[in-house]
């Protein structure tokens, strides 16, 4: 039986009680000839910021605002995603540059969000130690891919 080209098939996972697709092959991350480590994220890119709701403090009756349930389930989808590139490599502690391109289903959202959510995905994957080691995001921007949409990057060592 032949074998699907790799990051096209999908399997069903289980998050948080809800199905998702999830790619079943992604290829390994490895270090490109002139530096770089190519990663994706398949899923629509959800932002942190822009997606808060209210939850209420039991205690003190007070509200306070929470991440959305997109949100998180981006999150998760991404970590995993990212993990499995990653593999075994270990998470990088020192500068990096990151160049991201966020394809979006729809025009809407702002760049400094998504590269928020982004970095958070790749210190809780374990691709970078904190993500204070992002120095920059030269050349990420915001596209619109309303059949696929996903997450793009490329990491680099900075000198």
């Amino acid at each position: 039986m032949e074998r699907p080209a790799q990051g096209s098939a999908l399997v069903t996972a289980a998050v948080r009680g809800k199905s998702l697709l999830l790619p079943l092959e992604l290829e390994r991350c490895a270090e490109l000839p002139g530096g770089g480590w190519p990663l994706i994220v398949h899923g629509v890119p959800r932002t942190k910021k822009n997606s808060l709701r209210m939850a209420l403090n039991r205690s003190t009756g007070g509200r306070f605002p929470i991440q959305s349930k997109a949100a998180k389930r981006w999150e998760h989808l991404a970590v995993l995603q990212l993990q499995m590139q990653w593999g075994d490599l270990p998470a990088l502690a020192e500068p990096v540059g990151v160049h991201a391109v966020v394809f979006r289903q729809r025009d809407v959202g702002d760049l400094n969000n998504y590269l928020a959510a982004i970095a958070d995905a790749l210190e809780h994957a374990g691709v970078l130690v904190n993500d204070k080691y992002i120095r920059n995001w030269d050349g990420s921007r915001l596209n619109k891919d309303a059949l696929h949409p996903r997450v793009e990057l490329l990491i680099t060592r900075l000198q």
